[in-house]
């Protein structure tokens, strides 16, 4: 029962999914990674987790779901580009 209530967890929680591959999200990172609208915008500032939390959300929707796909995409290649690496090292730690 113990390990069906964790996996739980980890399915409804993104936060919870995250720490697992050594992430800890600060409060508003949190907010974001639990927020399950359709559409997200984030204003925050420079250097703040704004990539690495997005990566972390798609890695969570790819990793919870069948037959999901999770598109990154951005006006500057570099920053999708940059997400697409997260994911790949986030993945492998999971």
């Amino acid at each position: 029962m113990e390990r069906e209530s964790w996996l739980r967890a980890l399915k409804e929680d993104p936060v919870e999914f995250v720490k697992l591959v050594g992430f800890r999200p600060f409060p508003y990172q949190a907010k974001l990674l639990r927020d399950c609208s359709k559409r997200i915008v984030a204003c925050w500032g420079r250097q703040t987790g704004k990539s690495t939390t997005a990566a972390l959300k798609a890695l969570h929707f790819a990793f919870t779901g069948r037959e999901r796909t999770a598109l990154i995409i951005s006006r500057a290649g570099g920053r999708a580009t940059s997400c697409s690496r997260k994911l790949g090292a986030s993945s492998t730690r999971a």
